[in-house]
């Protein structure tokens, strides 16, 4: 996964694997939350949980239009996301 600059992320858990199970994991999470606590910044200027959630959301677009950008033969260059650029 050389040119991926999420892969060290991963610690050697297969990718597939790691997409198949976030939704899951994060219905976990947020089904121990209450909407006081989804909705509450943890300090001025940081996201609550559901901008947070949101923003992961619209990064599954962004990635998915990038996976498709590839040459066909496989190869993908991303670039990590520049928020403040």
């Amino acid at each position: 996964m050389n040119g991926v600059p999420y892969a060290a992320m991963l610690e050697g858990r297969d990718p597939a694997q790691v997409i198949a199970q976030t939704p899951v994991r994060l219905g976990l999470i947020l089904d121990g939350l209450s909407t006081a606590e989804i909705e509450t910044r943890p300090a001025p200027g940081k996201w609550c949980v559901r901008e947070s959630i949101a923003d992961l959301a619209d990064c599954e677009i962004a990635w998915g239009w990038r996976l498709r950008q590839g040459d066909g033969e496989g190869e993908v260059v991303s670039r990590r996301f520049e928020q403040d650029v």
